[in-house]
């Protein structure tokens, strides 16, 4: 990815999780936040699902600090797709955490890519996972951010307290959303996307968000940016 269309993914997944955030109903109240743990590993984009299906240990290694923004992986873009995501997010939760999602909540989903690479696959991933327990005595959601961004072979995973819980996030059931990331993509395309980017020639990007608590929409959220174009899409029924 050029440094023109880097320029635009972060505002662009920065406004993606924005239109996604959540508003307390305790206005009297408010929520104490405190990263606990924060960790960047270098990841091979080329061989990576394969070495995670073999279990092999150099699928993640780990690093000091996140890379720049200018610094890019000379491979081709890869052609992820929101399975591929969740399963890199699985197995660099387990390193990390040393436990499986199986008992994690997903929260909220984010996958990004070019203008121009949008018949080859998803170019970075931001995934949330939470559950709620009792800390020191209160209800404490631990919220497990997991960034996943192959243009740079790398990867970050967060882990953030936040006390007491008031938000009440809701999770994303996957059994229940029958359109993908990318068919969200496809019908955004056909809605007026195609479009819209040609006429801009493909300088712009693309995020394809889910959550079940946005301000926006409960259900994708398919943004071209800057200021190209909006889709919302149902999870079930692709409408």
């Amino acid at each position: 990815m050029n440094s023109q269309l880097k320029n635009i993914v972060l505002p662009l997944l920065a406004t993606a999780l924005l239109l996604g955030g959540t508003i307390s109903c305790n206005i009297d109240q408010r929520e104490d936040v405190k990263i606990t743990n924060i960790q960047y590993f270098n990841i091979k984009p080329k061989s990576i699902l394969e070495s995670i299906s073999q279990g092999k240990e150099d699928a993640f290694i780990s690093v000091d600090t996140e890379p720049e923004l200018a610094s890019s992986s000379k491979d081709e873009p890869v052609a992820w797709n929101q399975t591929d995501y969740l399963q890199i997010a699985e197995a660099l939760h387990e390193l990390v955490w040393g436990e499986s999602l199986g008992t994690w909540n997903l929260y909220r989903m984010v996958f990004s890519s070019g203008c121009d690479q949008v018949d080859i696959g998803f170019q970075s991933g931001q995934l949330v996972f939470f559950k709620v327990i009792n800390l020191n005595g209160q209800e404490t959601r631990i919220g497990h951010f997991i960034e996943i961004d192959p243009s740079r072979s790398f990867a970050q995973a967060m882990e953030t307290e936040y006390y007491p819980d008031l938000e009440d996030w809701k999770a994303i059931d996957l059994a229940k959303v029958k359109i993908s990331a990318s068919e969200a993509l496809q019908i955004a395309e056909k809605n007026g996307g195609y479009e819209k980017r040609t006429a801009v020639k493909n300088v712009c990007s693309i995020s394809a968000g889910i959550s079940r608590d946005t301000v926006v929409y409960d259900g994708w959220l398919v943004i071209y940016s800057p200021s190209v174009f909006i889709d919302k899409i149902d999870p079930v029924t692709g409408k």
